[in-house]
């Protein structure tokens, strides 16, 4: 998450002009940057959990148990 505020704020500050100039910069592939950059696009809930701020009784464990075995459900 950090590094995706991070590149996203280079062009403001007149660092970069383009993604693919963030890409050499970096010495990252395209697809890498792209997919984090993403990142900042995520609701704030999902950002804190992402940061590993979870709510209170959130685990995977009890994702897990209530997904349905046939999606149509």
């Amino acid at each position: 998450m950090a590094k995706a505020h991070l590149w996203n704020e280079m062009p403001e500050r007149g660092e970069i002009k383009s993604i693919n100039k963030l890409v050499g910069k970096v010495n990252l592939d395209l697809s890498y940057v792209g997919r984090t950059l993403n990142l900042i696009n995520l609701s704030p809930r999902l950002q804190a959990v992402i940061n590993g701020k979870e709510p209170d009784g959130l685990y995977l464990k009890n994702l897990r148990n209530d997904l349905p075995f046939d999606w149509m459900e």
